[in-house]
């Protein structure tokens, strides 16, 4: 079994770190979900969270993958933490997503790479929806995978809804760009490790 760690911190984006550990969950792998400032905490919509442990109480990093969700001020409070900072530090990567929030204008990012997993060394962009995705989410995701990640890098959108038998001219479009798309139908039945195994 895959051990993951999640970092949550005050302020974090609920839906970026929740749905990551559902999904990797849902896959099969040990979740342990780190507070950066604590155990108790909030993100940025005001959903309370409790983590497992507080980020400060890691000693050794035993973890196959780190995910650092983004949300306003959660970056900014992981930023310079140092659980955080051995977690990248000791993950393989072969990307690196720059996002330069002083050449932005404040809380004005739009942001649509909610997870980033790795396999092998190529990198999984994840856009998550809990609405019906539209045409123009395809787009966008399939052109941020290609900004960041290079050739390669697989683009996928993940949603509650049920795309594969009630938007077949979306899910067809998807198949034809190259966008996994992750839906109801599967999140909702066992066999997701299996998934991601074949992408």
């Amino acid at each position: 079994m895959k051990k993951v760690i999640l970092f949550f911190a005050n302020g974090t984006e609920e839906i970026e770190a929740l749905t990551a550990v559902d999904l990797l969950r849902r896959a099969g792998a040990e979740v342990t979900l780190a507070g950066v400032g604590g155990r108790e905490l909030v993100g940025s919509h005001a959903i309370r969270v409790t983590a497992d442990i507080d980020s400060a109480e890691i000693t050794t990093f035993d973890y196959d993958m780190a995910v650092v969700p983004g949300g306003m001020p959660g970056t900014l409070h992981m930023d310079g933490s140092p659980a955080v900072d051995q977690a990248l530090s000791e993950v393989y990567q072969s990307v690196m997503i720059g996002w330069d929030l002083e050449k932005r204008p404040k809380f004005n990012v739009e942001n649509e790479i909610d997870v980033v997993l790795m396999k092998q060394g190529i990198p999984i962009f994840i856009s998550c929806k809990m609405t019906n995705p539209k045409p123009e989410d395809l787009n966008e995701i399939f052109a941020l995978a290609g900004s960041f990640g290079g050739y390669g890098a697989i683009p996928a959108l993940a949603t509650s809804t049920d795309v594969r038998n009630r938007a077949t001219t979306l899910w067809n479009r998807a198949q034809e760009m190259g966008v996994t798309l992750i839906d109801h139908n599967l999140l909702n039945r066992d066999g997701l490790l299996e998934f991601f195994a074949k992408i």
